[in-house]
């Protein structure tokens, strides 16, 4: 039987285990991403589990442990061990589909202990009998979104009798070469760029952000239009900027407004990156999101196309290095701040192009309802953009002295920039 192997971490697997560490102990469950869903017709508890077994053989992420204080990750023999697979029956008075979100939440909500345990668990949920869904919960250590994907199409695919004839991309390898000697020039340029945005940012007046940071507010706004909207507008831009996205509308309207609101001229920026063009990361199961960073300006005067490609091109200088170690950035960050000053303005978007919750049938176009406010201790302005059958636009604040009202203003500012110009 083939042995353990023991090598270093990924720069996002680290990024994420950082994170990880920031959160109270009570809290770290929020590090568990999770899935629930429909299973194919046909598909029997003995078939899920040959699946289960294949897809923990493929990727090497799943089957591993992973070492908080030696930043370390353990990949155990193919043969090591089975994954085991629960199978729970739907009460007769709760929806498969109902059943299947609330025991994944439930599940999500247990703490995974990445030094014995592998990061991954999997529960058949059974409706009259027989297999209806699929629930799949991981660490996020070991999964991104794209990560999630991967694993439902490989479900998808082993359910309908495929194999597989190519190995999936290692997590461990992928660390071994993000470390190697032949990467020096790679990390080199990317420990330039950050040093060149903090010190831009360290040049931008501080704000006083008072004594302690708080969560006062944390509002949704859900619209049907801003997808055609925001999709004829980015198709309009890319006559300006070839690859021009609806992500990087999103990214233009939450920085115009945001500097706006803060009246700054320059802020620094963080917008998640899926790193997912890096080679060997294309088919990997494991984190691989980090945050890129750069500076938005803004130009009084400047309309708002001109602001939004301009955003745009930063925006894919700071992608391309979005791929780092983040003690070197942190190391950097402080580095720049000791010797130049504080940073001033920051603000973080998250963007996901996925399904979210469908609105009601019987909903407006637009609404805004407000959400529970977590402790948030980041940047002054945090957006979490969904893009699916509508955007969802979920933003966040710790300014202390910003009411309801006023995220509403600022998340209906954002909405009206995402739709085309009315002339």
């Amino acid at each position: 039987m083939a042995e353990t192997v023991t090598g270093p971490l990924t720069f996002g697997q680290l990024s994420q285990l950082r994170d990880t560490a920031s959160l109270p102990p009570d809290a770290r469950y929020q590090a568990n991403v999770w899935r629930a869903g429909q299973l194919p017709p046909g598909a029997t508890a003995a078939g899920i589990r040959r699946a289960v077994t294949a897809i923990r053989a493929r990727h090497a992420g799943l089957r591993s442990c992973y070492h908080l204080e030696e930043f370390t990750q353990t990949v155990r023999p193919v043969g090591d061990e089975e994954q085991p697979v629960a199978v729970v029956a739907a009460p007769a008075e709760t929806p498969a589909p109902v059943f299947a979100e609330r025991l994944a939440r439930l599940l999500a909500s247990r703490e995974v202990d990445l030094t014995t345990e592998e990061p991954w668990r999997v529960v058949v949920v059974t409706e009259d009998g027989r297999p209806s869904h699929l629930v799949t919960v991981v660490h996020h250590i070991a999964a991104d979104l794209w990560s999630e994907n991967l694993i439902a199409a490989d479900f998808e695919h082993l359910l309908g009798g495929g194999e597989f004839s190519t190995p999936a991309d290692s997590p461990l390898e992928l660390a071994l070469a993000q470390h190697s000697p032949r990467r020096h020039a790679e990390r080199t340029a990317t420990e330039d760029y950050l040093r060149e945005v903090y010190t831009a940012a360290a040049q931008t007046p501080a704000r006083d952000r008072g004594a302690a940071p708080m969560v006062t507010v944390n509002a949704v706004l859900d619209s049907r239009a801003a997808v055609a909207g925001a999709a004829r507008r980015a198709a309009d831009l890319r006559a300006h900027s070839p690859s021009f996205s609806v992500p990087s509308l999103v990214l233009a309207a939450f920085c115009h407004t945001a500097h706006r609101v803060l009246g700054a001229t320059d802020i620094l920026v963080h917008t998640l990156s899926s790193n997912r063009l890096h080679p060997g990361a294309a088919t990997l199961v494991g984190n691989m999101v980090q945050w890129a960073h750069l500076v938005s300006t803004h130009q009084d005067g400047e309309p708002f196309e001109e602001f939004a490609c301009r955003l745009h091109d930063n925006a894919v200088r700071a992608y391309r290095f979005g791929c780092y170690d983040v003690d070197a950035d942190d190391r950097i960050r402080r580095d720049v701040e000791s010797t130049i000053g504080p940073i001033g303005c920051e603000i973080s978007l998250n963007y996901a192009q996925a399904e979210p919750a469908a609105l009601p049938t019987t909903a407006p176009d637009l609404r805004l309802r407000a959400v529970p406010a977590p402790y948030y201790g980041g940047p002054e302005f945090y957006l979490m953009a969904y893009y699916g059958s509508h955007v969802e636009l979920t933003g966040r604040t710790r300014l202390e002295r910003f009411t309801h009202p006023e995220m509403e203003n600022f998340l209906l500012s954002l909405h009206e920039l995402l739709l085309p110009s009315s002339d």
